[in-house]
């Protein structure tokens, strides 16, 4: 859905040159990525778990290959929250980290489009994996094709691409974004999730 709703919208944000429909996307490179970050040994890439930060540093691969920059001196965003412990225990805190990265624009550099999905997702309950395929593997593999194309295709505008982290508890990561952004909130015209 965040390849589409990108794609449909790249005539808004793209410099003038388009490409070719047949070009926009490569469908082997993100279904091998939806399947990398929804297999087994990710464990459901639940914050703050192995499975959680394999999967963080195979975003960040990614990021890189798919021509995203990071927008400061990392990709990561650590932050902390208090989440529900189980069986009525008071909070606890829990550590995510997001990934953040930029893609420049050419007209407007100083203006950003967020595009984003969450890369967590609900890890173990006993022996279930919960792989998280369409919750949201996908989301997080469509991130790095929109990547790739405007790398590839300059938008007007500045990008910011992040890959959220704690949003199965509570949508922390993205909270957090908003608590402590990267620019200003003013310089931020739109997310595209």
């Amino acid at each position: 859905c965040s390849v589409v709703a990108l794609a449909l919208t790249s005539t808004l944000v793209a410099a003038p040159q388009r490409p070719r429909p047949s070009t926009l996307i490569d469908s082997a490179a993100l279904l091998h990525d939806l399947k990398v970050l929804s297999a087994d040994d990710m464990q459901g890439r639940q914050v703050e778990t192995p499975g959680g930060e394999k999967a963080r540093k195979y975003v960040i691969q990614r990021f890189i290959e798919s021509g995203i920059k990071p927008l400061g001196t990392s990709y990561e965003a650590p932050f902390t929250f208090s989440a529900r412990a189980r069986g009525g225990a008071p909070p606890v805190e829990r550590h995510g980290v997001n990934v953040v990265g930029r893609i420049d624009g050419s007209q407007v550099p100083r203006h950003y489009i967020v595009v984003s999905a969450h890369y967590d997702h609900l890890g173990l309950r006993g022996d279930t994996i919960f792989d998280g395929a369409d919750d949201n593997a996908s989301g997080t593999a469509g991130l790095f094709a929109v990547a790739k194309y405007f790398s590839a295709h300059t938008p007007a505008n500045s990008l910011i691409v992040v890959a959220f982290d704690g949003e199965e508890d509570g949508e922390w990561g993205s909270k957090s974004f908003v608590k402590q952004p990267p620019v200003e909130l003013s310089l931020i015209d739109i997310d595209l999730n």
